[in-house]
């Protein structure tokens, strides 16, 4: 056993090993950030997307992932940012269509809330 250890730790693996690493590595970490959105958790898809990114700046489904994190955590500008390189990496995918074809309406929806916040600031002077 103690042959098979050493000899383990003696093996470099080669490059298309690693290129075939890193590619299970990015799906692993994609799909892990996928979940903790569909959780609700955007700090934590973040965190994956991140690492994913960190890595391949040009991975599409980190890309549009990172894109429905920021959404969670209501960084619109930082959704579109991301939504719009997911787009530019896949331009015919209908799932990032569908996202930045509703970010208009949140942009709104924030403009919206912030003006009532800062009336009701003001009604009180």
């Amino acid at each position: 056993m103690a042959m098979y250890a050493k000899a383990a730790g003696q093996v470099e693996p080669t490059a298309a090993e690693m290129a075939e690493l890193k590619a299970v590595e990015a799906a692993t970490r994609s799909n892990l950030a996928i979940c903790f959105v569909k959780l609700g958790d955007g700090p934590k898809a973040l965190e994956q997307c991140g690492q994913v990114l960190a890595k391949d700046p040009a991975h599409g489904k980190a890309l549009f992932t990172k894109g429905r994190a920021l959404l969670l955590v209501k960084d619109l500008d930082g959704a579109k940012e991301a939504l719009a390189a997911a787009a530019a990496v896949s331009p015919d995918d209908p799932a990032i269509k569908k996202e930045l074809a509703q970010l208009p309406k949140l942009e709104a929806k924030a403009r919206a809330k912030e003006k009532a916040t800062w009336q009701k600031a003001m009604s009180k002077f």
